[in-house]
């Protein structure tokens, strides 16, 4: 590579679908996060490396954030976006089924996007992309609806195939490679609209220019926001009227809030209660937390698969500092028990020890690594560094998502003994952070799908639209927002709401912090504006209102949580009256003491729910203090 850069220099790297850096890189393909140092180390010559050109059709200003963060794009005015997100020749639609009546829903909805008529011959069909997560699966799996549809329709089986990343079960007998040379011919003949149809999973779509595509469908949840968009957003390229569907099953409402709560509920306890759901029975904000299991096994088990990758690795440490050394390690190298899960573990326990090997990297233990494809091995190259280096090198990785003061919480407590220990401890602190800023933002974004979903069979599909372009886009309040996640100044929370005048302030507001939230899920200023904003769609608002105080009382005891709720509670009065008794009773759930009961005892309207659970705490403190005063009597 050097002798072909030293006669040929490369000016320029370009990396296109650049939002995959930020979407798949911290979930199972941790190789797209090294690209901002590699590339400029690989491909430097005299002084110059080359300029990263990033290129994505749809990406949030989180994930552009993220991508240049990843890149090593230091210019904040590199980004060049779209004045308007908004697609008017898209038509969306979202339909809230039951499980078990997915498929009819489906089939009548296909019926009527092809134009169909048994018995006739259907020629120049429009072009459609349907959507699913899963291959295999019995119910939803692409290899299945493939099959169903074209019973369903036999006049158009010829027009009707399946693409996806994993083989469909039919090529189980034949290669990998057979397959991925069959999917190159299934793309050039979509092109060519000699199968106009495909079932896919998302691994389908980038980078296919094809401007007639009339509609999409996704027969599930999609796993975000922004997510929908990009897919969704594959038809009408050539600016023709298209139409883009969801059909989603929302058949355990209580039990998907609870599982999508990242505040309360550890990802280690949705497996648990997941399960108590059979699969077939499971809605689809359930099932989409499938992947994010196996993307995230657990604080604990990912510190045991780094413990065990690291004590394997120490026995070719080399002695002296600043010295490498290679090591081999095979895909299968995890032991089953330390992965878990079900079926072939073999794609899990590859994508397990890559992120363990990523981790070590991030410290400073592991100097680089490649992944051999041909020989099924990490070859992983071992340097030894100074303690004090592994330091610097943990903080220079965290300075990349976090600021100074949340740095230091992640911080080891005490100093380690000897290098081997520090690698490790290090280690465990990357896994800390990952579980608390990665993990916990899929599943604020899981949740803000469903809640937008919801909101549109409720609300009406323009509400879908205005939150989806609002979601995408940048307003007077992106970069205000930004900057309060530096912080927590509860002024400053309820100056921006001061400055989001009437509803469209308050949904521009409630796009930037939305999108804020997923990047920092326990941020108490951006809880208490998102479920403040969300006032306006319905009441599921009052969730984040409550976390928000929850997190103050629990992690900030220097902010008068008083005070935040006087402010509260003020402005809920002035802009959404009728539901100051749920505001007021949300506070109260997350903080019930009796300086907190008294204010709301005073503020709650006489007789409602929040007025009557506030007096309860109140005269429930004084007959306790009555008590004690009795058994002193005595």
């Amino acid at each position: 590579m050097k002798t072909f850069i030293g006669s040929y220099p490369i000016p320029y790297c370009i990396v296109d679908e650049a939002h995959c850096v930020s979407e798949w890189g911290h979930d199972f393909r941790p190789a797209y996060l090294n690209l901002g140092w590699l590339v400029p180390q690989l491909c430097e010559h005299r002084g110059y490396s080359p300029t990263f050109i990033a290129l994505t059709g749809t990406a949030s200003p989180n994930v552009l954030t993220d991508i240049l963060r990843e890149l090593g794009i230091l210019d904040p005015e590199a980004t060049v976006m779209p004045e308007n997100f908004d697609r008017s020749e898209l038509d969306f639609n979202v339909i809230k089924v039951r499980s078990e009546e997915r498929f009819d829903v489906l089939k009548s909805l296909f019926k009527n996007l092809v134009g169909y008529r048994p018995g006739q011959p259907m020629t120049n069909l429009p072009s459609g992309l349907i959507f699913t997560y899963f291959v295999n699966d019995r119910q939803i799996g692409a290899a299945h609806l493939r099959n169903e549809l074209k019973n369903a329709f036999p006049e158009l089986s010829d027009a009707i195939d399946v693409y996806s990343g994993e083989k469909p079960y039919w090529w189980f007998k034949r290669s990998d490679r057979d397959w991925e040379l069959w999917k190159i011919k299934l793309q050039q003949r979509f092109k060519r609209n000699e199968v106009p149809i495909f079932v896919c999973t998302h691994s389908f779509g980038m980078g296919i220019d094809k401007p007639d595509i009339r509609f999409t469908v996704h027969v599930m949840l999609p796993r975000s926001l922004e997510e929908f968009y990009q897919q969704a957003g594959r038809a009408g390229r050539d600016r023709k009227s298209s139409h883009c569907y969801i059909i989603f099953s929302d058949d355990q409402p209580e039990l998907a809030d609870e599982v999508l709560d990242p505040v309360h509920v550890p990802i280690e306890r949705t497996s648990e209660l997941v399960q108590e759901i059979p699969r077939k029975q499971q809605s689809d904000a359930l099932r989409n937390t499938w992947f994010l299991r196996n993307s995230f096994l657990g604080k604990d088990s990912d510190k045991r698969i780094v413990g065990y990758v690291w004590q394997h690795l120490t026995l070719n440490l080399p002695t002296r500092e600043r010295d490498r050394r290679q090591v081999e390690l095979p895909f299968d190298f995890l032991p089953n028990d330390l992965v878990g899960g079900e079926g072939d573990l073999s794609e899990r326990k590859q994508q397990a020890l890559e992120k363990a090997i990523y981790r070590l990297l991030a410290v400073g233990a592991v100097d680089d690594y490649m992944k051999d494809y041909t020989g099924s091995k990490f070859i992983v190259s071992l340097i030894r560094r100074p303690i004090k280096k592994l330091d610097e090198r943990f903080k220079e990785y965290l300075s990349r998502y976090a600021t100074e003061g949340e740095i230091r919480r992640y911080l080891p407590e005490r100093k380690p003994h000897n290098y081997s220990e520090a690698v490790l401890i290090y280690a465990h602190q990357v896994v800390e952070f990952v579980y608390d800023r990665i993990e916990r933002r899929r599943r604020r974004a899981m949740w803000e799908m469903l809640q937008a979903a919801r909101d549109a069979t409720r609300l009406g599909i323009q509400k879908f639209r205005e939150q989806l372009n609002n979601y995408m886009a940048e307003s007077e309040f992106t970069q205000p927002v930004k900057e309060l996640t530096k912080r927590i100044l509860p002024v400053e929370w309820f100056d921006l709401l001061r400055k989001a005048e009437g509803v469209d302030g308050l949904v521009k507001l409630f796009g930037a912090c939305r999108r804020q939230l997923e990047e920092f899920p326990e941020h108490p200023g951006l809880l208490l504006l998102t479920g403040f904003c969300r006032l306006h769609y319905g009441d599921e608002g009052l969730r984040d209102i409550g976390d928000a105080f929850l997190i103050l009382r629990r992690d900030y005891p220097k902010v008068n949580c008083y005070e935040v709720a006087q402010r509260l509670i003020a402005v809920t009065k002035e802009r959404f009256p009728t539901k100051l008794d749920k505001a007021v009773e949300a506070i109260l759930n997350s903080d019930s003491s009796r300086e907190m009961a008294r204010l709301c005892y005073a503020e709650a309207p006489p007789y409602g729910s929040a007025y009557t659970k506030a007096l309860f705490i109140l005269v429930s403190g004084v007959l306790k203090i009555l008590g004690k005063d009795g058994e002193r009597n005595e």
